[in-house]
């Protein structure tokens, strides 16, 4: 008995090194093998080429509609506005909560003001408050809570009659 035990513990090792070995040349050989095809850089450059077509094509496309066709401008005018002001909240959701999380918002909002048109502008100053309440909401699930972490007021320039205000987030560590 001892000495099977000792031929299965000497041949185990040796089984298991020809395995990855007999693999790690099947790898080889079928990458050499690939590669090698005379139409891989056309496939290869094919594929990339269909996938950013889907890609355009999918986000930016617009069908437009016949316009003798009152049904169908109506129904385009209509899915258009909807896609619109969905990718619209969308951004000036996460603007407002790149603006919160920056160290410099005020900077970062005078950059806004500058960069994009007054109605956005204002819509966002106006989801600050709303992406405050998700960064300290996110914070205390996170288990940081008010010790380590303040959110602090910063009134800006008004953009219309009354002072729009602008939030950010100070650490501790930028106190000291």
């Amino acid at each position: 008995m001892v000495l099977l035990s000792n031929y299965l513990q000497s041949t185990w090792p040796k089984v298991i090194l020809a395995g990855g070995v007999a693999f790690i040349g099947y790898a080889i050989y079928f990458d050499r093998k690939r590669r090698l095809d005379p139409c891989y850089k056309q496939k290869i450059r094919q594929n990339r080429k269909r996938k950013q077509e889907a890609l355009n094509s999918n986000v930016f496309s617009a069908d437009f509609p016949d316009p003798k066709n009152p049904l169908e401008s109506e129904e385009f005018f209509l899915k258009s506005i909807t896609l619109g002001e969905e990718l619209l909240q969308a951004g000036i959701f996460h603007l407002s909560n790149a603006v919160v999380t920056c160290r410099q918002s005020t900077e970062l909002m005078t950059i806004f003001r500058q960069s994009i048109p007054a109605e956005h502008y204002l819509l966002l100053s106006k989801s600050i408050p709303a992406a405050r309440e998700r960064q300290k909401a996110a914070l205390e699930r996170q288990g940081y809570g008010q010790s380590s972490v303040r959110i602090e007021e910063v009134k800006s320039e008004p953009t219309s009659d009354a002072a729009e205000k602008k939030f950010f987030m100070l650490d501790d560590e930028d106190l000291e």
